[in-house]
């Protein structure tokens, strides 16, 4: 940059008007007297104009950024510059013109307790940003879909072996990383004062892919404010969310539909990712889609073929719209592929009505009615017992017996082959049945006197 020409905006020249354009002292009033109105003209000298027009004389430990640096002459040895950081001990980072007699501006890291100078000596004409964050962002990267990388460093001059916070933002997406406090040997060796822990690096997810300006912010503690960091940078990122095809659509039968495609998920290229369909309002998950695709494969080499998906579904009848959705891992979100479809699905036929068979029932004997051949046993005075042998095919047997004569039947619990309650010397009729269900098999018939 040319020292002696006119500021961008139309401003006052880059010098005083009287052959001293691109000198020292003429740049850093021209700084000066753009940021805060002072002016050290027509005052002449150096410290002695800035503490004319109004400035504080600060030591070396307290400068900082706006704050002005003056080297008194010696000899023709003088200068001047504007402070930007300082590094601690004698190292600053100033902004200054003619340095190396060049008539240009100049952005540089120097020490100033310099050979043939006097001792610097650093003047406040107001503050600028004092005590404020300063530092790094080192790097802004996309190491894969939806992420983003940023590393740097960060320090705060009111509290320099403390770890600061730092914001990052891509475009108007905020994130808090927390403290910078990762080692970072390179600062501590650029600033003795301020320790080595003051890193910071981390991966940021964004929901959507594009091209983001991204910025570190410092924040601030104690005097001053938060401050950017050196430098904006512009970060390209792919977007993470699922895409993928609805294919077809159809229905095939009354009360069903049927619909086939691929889905996929950038942040797992080769891995299936579930599909969830929505007839209507009615949604349903039908898992992974891991179906054969080569087409896909061929489109996507990076992805692979396991990525597609057919299945039936029973839904009600009528119109449907016909909707298919990737359902998103890692950065992203659940996404609709393309395109939705319209089916009409028919009624089903009403159902048949539901018969029951009846129990099965054993075959009835063809044998004919035969005789038991039964043996009675008296084993009390008032007991008998009944002996006969199984009839095959017998589900049960009946017994019943009665005095002889007219006197009523008494019945003896089925299947019993006891009888009680006789007298002696009374005749006795008793009446065996060999059942099968309600068919007889065998009878027989023994009339006794007791």
């Amino acid at each position: 940059m040319d020292a002696g020409r006119s500021g961008a905006n139309g401003g006052p020249p880059l010098g005083d008007g009287n052959n001293l354009d691109g000198e020292c002292k003429a740049f850093v009033n021209c700084i000066v007297w753009m940021a805060s109105g002072h002016t050290q003209w027509p005052a002449g000298g150096y410290s002695s104009a800035f503490l004319a027009a109004g400035a504080q004389e600060v030591p070396m430990s307290a400068a900082t950024k706006g704050d002005i640096i003056q080297w008194e002459p010696v000899g023709n040895s003088l200068h001047t510059a504007i402070v930007v950081e300082n590094r601690g001990g004698s190292t600053f980072r100033v902004v200054d013109s003619n340095w190396g007699y060049t008539r240009k501006v100049s952005d540089h890291v120097m020490n100033v307790n310099m050979a043939g100078f006097a001792a610097p000596r650093f003047f406040r004409l107001g503050t600028v940003n004092a005590g404020s964050p300063f530092g790094y962002l080192d790097e802004a990267s996309s190491p894969a879909p939806g992420v983003l990388r940023v590393w740097g460093w960060a320090a705060d001059p009111s509290a320099p072996t403390t770890a600061i916070d730092v914001h990052v933002y891509a475009d108007s997406i905020g994130f808090n990383l927390g403290p910078a406090q990762s080692p970072r040997e390179d600062v501590g060796r650029a600033y003795p004062g301020y320790g080595n822990n003051h890193g910071y690096a981390s991966d940021l997810a964004l929901s959507v892919g594009g091209s983001y300006r991204v910025c570190a912010f410092g924040i601030n503690i104690g005097p001053g404010s938060n401050q950017p960091l050196r430098d904006c940078k512009q970060v390209s990122i792919a977007d993470p969310r699922p895409f993928g095809y609805l294919d077809t659509v159809g229905s095939p039968a009354p009360g069903k539909v049927t619909m086939s495609g691929w889905a996929v998920d950038p942040n797992q290229p080769t891995t299936p990712i579930d599909v969830h369909i929505y007839v209507g309002d009615a949604g349903y998950n039908i898992g992974k889609a891991s179906g054969k695709r080569e087409d896909v494969a061929k489109a996507l080499p990076a992805y692979g073929p396991n990525h597609g998906f057919t299945t039936t579904l029973t839904v009600p009848a009528g119109n449907h719209r016909v909707c298919a959705f990737g359902i998103n891992t890692g950065p992203g979100s659940n996404q609709p592929l393309k395109d939705c479809k319209d089916v009409v699905v028919a009624t089903p036929p009403p159902n048949p009505p539901v018969t029951t068979s009846p129990e099965p029932v054993p075959p009835v004997a063809t044998t004919p009615v035969g005789r038991l051949s039964v043996k009675l046993k008296r084993i009390a005075r008032s007991k008998v017992r009944i002996k006969w042998p199984t009839v095959p095919g017998a589900t049960h047997y009946q017994v019943k017996f009665r005095q002889t004569g007219t006197a009523p039947w008494k019945r003896s619990t089925t299947g019993s082959r006891m009888i009680g309650k006789i007298r002696r010397g009374t005749p006795y009729t008793i009446v065996v049945r060999a059942m099968q269900r309600d068919n007889l098999l065998a009878r027989t018939v023994v009339k006794r006197r007791k």
